[in-house]
Order: structure tokens, then sequence, then C-alpha cells
């Protein structure tokens, strides 16, 4: 949904006004700019927020903003998703965006980086094929576990 020039600018200014405004510190400015980078869900949240404040005061549904808001799911949040429902360790997942690009390496990365940051400086520092390869690699049915494997054919032959 594009919006028009106009629009956004007035907006801008508004929010960036009402931020100068409030009595938030520099440092709790800077904190909510982090997340908003880090965590594109925050962005989806505050969406659903300026759209029930506008239902508060217009009286009016706002299926739209709902419609939108549940819709919209990008791959990088696709990707996160995945890696969480394997419960995929950090050391893991970088071995594996590894075998896809390195050029995401070059981003700042510590020990308190998150998953959820690993993923987006994989997407922010990938090409558009190596990011595709990676989901794809991603939602390929996993292979059988030598580890569970070993275990089982010891188990079968105990059993024997």
């Amino acid at each position: 949904m594009e919006m028009r020039a106009r629009t956004r600018k007035r907006v801008m200014r508004i929010i960036l006004a009402a931020l100068l405004e409030s009595d938030l510190t520099t440092d709790e400015i800077q904190e909510f700019l982090g997340a908003l980078f880090s965590n594109p869900a925050l962005i989806f949240d505050l969406g659903d927020a300026l759209g029930s404040l506008l239902q508060y005061f217009e009286r009016r549904p706002t299926e739209k903003i709902r419609d939108w808001r549940t819709s919209v799911t990008t791959d990088e949040e696709k990707v996160y998703g995945e890696l969480q429902r394997r419960r995929m360790s950090k050391l893991a997942v970088m071995r594996m965006m590894n075998k896809f690009s390195d050029a995401w390496e070059k981003q700042p990365i510590s020990s308190t980086t998150t998953l959820r940051e690993l993923v987006h400086l994989f997407w922010k520092g990938a090409s558009a094929t190596e990011r595709k390869e990676f989901a794809e690699a991603l939602a390929a049915p996993r292979g059988k576990d030598p580890y569970l494997e070993g275990i089982i054919s010891r188990r079968q032959g105990a059993s024997s």
C-alpha cells in the first residue's frame, strides 16, 4: 500500500514532534529505533495500535488494517519462525547461513546477538538469490539424524 508523499511527510513530522515533546530519554528513543530495525513484528504491533486508535476515534471498523496485518508475512519472518520451530542453535544457524552467503558476516555480530538479529543481518547482507536458496533449504524436509538413528539401531540390536 503506497502512501502519498505529502501525507507521509506530514505523518513523519507529527510522530517525530510527539517523540521530541515526550519525556523519553535519547537512550529510550535509541532503544525503540533499534527494536524497529531488528524486530519487524514491532512495526505490525504499531500498525495494530494505530488501527485501534483510529477505530476508537472514528467509531468505524478497520477491517482493511487488520486484513493487511494478517496477510503480510515477510520471507524474513517465515525463516525466523522456521528456525525457532526447529530450535536450532545460533552456531548451527550461522554455519548454515555461511553455506549460502558470507556477505552478511560483515555486519557486527556479538555473543548477545539474538536469532532474530542474525536472520535480519543475513537478510540485509545476502543477495535475493542467496536469501531464496537459504529459505528453500530451510523449508526442505530434514534427513534422518545420525545420532538418533544410532540409538535406534542399538536398541533394535539389543532387543533381538
